[in-house]
Formats: structure tokens, sequence, C-alpha cells
């Protein structure tokens, strides 16, 4: 089913699972939080509808905040 409450516990267990140890799975977080502008500007210049860009980019908003 889907699942609203993701927490970082979630995407540890995934990089775990990807076969990731601990510092590559600190440095994906860190890349993620630092591209953060770029993929907010690709889906601004998506062909997305507006109310799909707003959605992404909350998401998106939302779960980086879990890495800082």
């Amino acid at each position: 089913g889907k699942k609203n409450k993701i927490s970082v516990k979630d995407f540890i267990n995934l990089g775990i699972k990807f076969g990731l140890n601990e510092k590559q799975i600190k440095n994906t977080f860190s890349r993620l939080v630092k591209n953060q502008e770029k993929m907010i500007f690709t889906i601004e210049q998506s062909f997305l509808s507006e109310e799909n860009k707003v959605k992404y980019i909350e998401l998106i908003k939302e779960r980086l905040k879990l890495f800082i």
C-alpha cells in the first residue's frame, strides 16, 4: 500500500538493500540536498501540468527536509 510517512530510516534501509555502506548513504543524502534547486528547475521546465509541478516540488522539499 501507499506509505505516507517516509522517514530517514526508510531511505537508509533502501541504501543498505542496494549494498551501500553508511558513508555512501550519507554522501547520497548530501548530494540530493545540494542539488535541490536543480531538481526544482528541471520540474519547472518540464511538460507536467502546473498542478503536478507544484505537487512534485512540494514532495521534493518535504523529503529533502529529512536529510538536513
